[in-house]
């Protein structure tokens, strides 16, 4: 299930170090918040265009694609209240066109590379199988 361990030394996420692990099961983002708190980390969150950009980018590397990949947003709590699994503050983030939508009432969680390529931050079901960023400081 483990992929690949980044370590990034002057990255943009402060060198930490960024575990991108793949579910084989339907789990929902709850177990995956739960295999990141196991390593001693959170599920990825961002704070500047340049975090989101680093996200993106080790998604690609590693994956040799854009897979859509989960990241610690969500709004489960109250909706429309984004908040990050990490505790940090919520205090960037660009949503894609017209989104967050919470389509059908149960869009809870937030996950990155969408649309590929494109800058594109959406809100899904927590269930989904995504991969998914673990990040913890150093």
């Amino acid at each position: 299930m483990h992929i690949a361990t980044v370590e990034r030394k002057n990255s943009p996420l402060t060198g930490g170090i960024l575990q991108h692990n793949q579910n084989q099961n339907k789990i929902l983002h709850l177990g995956f918040t739960r295999i990141c708190t196991a390593l001693g980390a959170n599920l990825a969150s961002f704070h500047s265009h340049s975090e989101y950009m680093f996200l993106k980018n080790l998604v690609k590397t590693v994956r040799r694609s854009w897979d859509r990949t989960w990241v610690g947003g969500y709004d489960a709590v109250k909706e429309r209240l984004w908040l990050w699994s990490d505790g940090s503050n919520f205090d960037y983030i660009q949503w894609g066109r017209g989104e967050p939508n919470n389509q059908g009432g149960r869009e809870n969680c937030m996950e990155i590379n969408l649309k590929g390529p494109t800058q594109y931050v959406n809100d899904e079901g927590c269930s989904r199988r995504n991969f998914f960023i673990c990040a913890k400081n150093r």
